[in-house]
């Protein structure tokens, strides 16, 4: 477990099976502690600044880690952090070796292609669709780029990811972060997308923009297959969770026709894939296997329908 401030909080959560500490719960019951699956070890590391990201103590006992978790927080603190370092090169050589690497809240956000920041304030939905370049909206990598923000991971290409999506209605501001990825184009009635853009957006192909929205107490358990064979992913929850939170698949499929610094956003045709059970197996290559939940609109910084979930 790494993060930049807080304490050993998670350790009882990935060694034990509940919360009087007993590993005598069997798999069947659903519900095991890391020590039941043969697990020896748990260890947070808390890496609060840059000198320390570049601790060669820190990175020796990373570097020997089988999983890798980032905790939630503050994702500004890692990207300031961490981006740059060589906490940043443990973890891609950690991730070449097909150690599983994760994370949580803040720690979610950093794991796409693209990064939401968050360097200032936290941004709402109404600030987002009323103004997609408002000063709250800061991205990893800035400006955007190809090149990807802090490590990025191969098998989550054009993504960008949200947490506490449904509770804290994130659905308006995360079509503007997306939005924000498409690259302009020019089209016989005018230019459409997002200045500074760098992906298409499209119903179909590989690289265009899109992010996955993922609901509390919910994961979403990624895999790539081998060489040539799609990345998957399903979704994964506690059984003793107490919500019935779901994971979003968003991608627009065509430019935002509006899109500007102080301008309220214009986006249609965003489509919503919404995955609640753990049976089905999601494909990320080609964004297949769930089929199309919502087709959405923004309207002037207003989205439609607002009853999204």
């Amino acid at each position: 477990m790494i993060r930049a401030t807080g304490t050993e909080a998670y350790n009882p959560y990935i060694f034990y099976s509940d919360d009087t500490l007993s590993t005598a719960d069997t798999i069947a019951e659903l519900w095991v502690g890391g020590a039941s699956l043969g697990l020896t070890s748990v260890e947070t590391l808390v890496i609060p600044s840059v000198k320390a990201a570049n601790s060669p103590a820190v990175n020796a006992i990373l570097s020997r880690a089988n999983v890798v978790f980032i905790a939630g927080g503050d994702q500004s603190h890692y990207i300031r952090f961490w981006k740059g370092t060589a906490l940043e090169q443990t973890l891609n050589a950690l991730m070449k070796k097909n150690v599983p690497v994760g994370g949580t809240s803040a720690g979610l956000a950093v794991l796409g292609q693209f990064d939401y920041s968050a360097l200032y304030k936290s941004a709402t939905s109404e600030l987002s669709m009323a103004d997609p370049y408002y000063k709250d909206i800061t991205f990893d990598p800035a400006p955007l780029s190809l090149q990807g923000g802090f490590i990025a991971p191969p098998a989550l290409a054009s993504l960008i990811f949200d947490s506490h999506f449904d509770t804290r209605d994130r659905m308006g501001r995360f079509i503007a972060f997306i939005s924000r990825i498409v690259a302009p184009t020019i089209t016989p009635t005018g230019t459409v997308g997002c200045p500074g853009g760098v992906l298409p957006a499209s119903s179909s192909g590989k690289t265009t923009a899109r992010g996955i929205g993922i609901g509390v107490e919910t994961a979403l358990l990624v895999q790539g297959n081998g060489s040539g064979k799609p990345v998957t992913a399903k979704r994964v929850s506690n059984p003793s969770a107490t919500t019935e939170s779901a994971v979003y698949f968003v991608r627009p499929s065509v430019p935002p026709g509006v899109c500007a610094p102080k301008t309220p956003l214009t986006v249609s045709d965003v489509e919503v894939r919404k995955l609640a059970d753990s049976n089905t197996v999601f494909n990320l290559t080609d964004w297949t296997g769930v089929p199309l939940y919502k087709q959405l609109d923004v309207t002037s910084g207003t989205l439609f329908p607002a009853d999204w979930y």
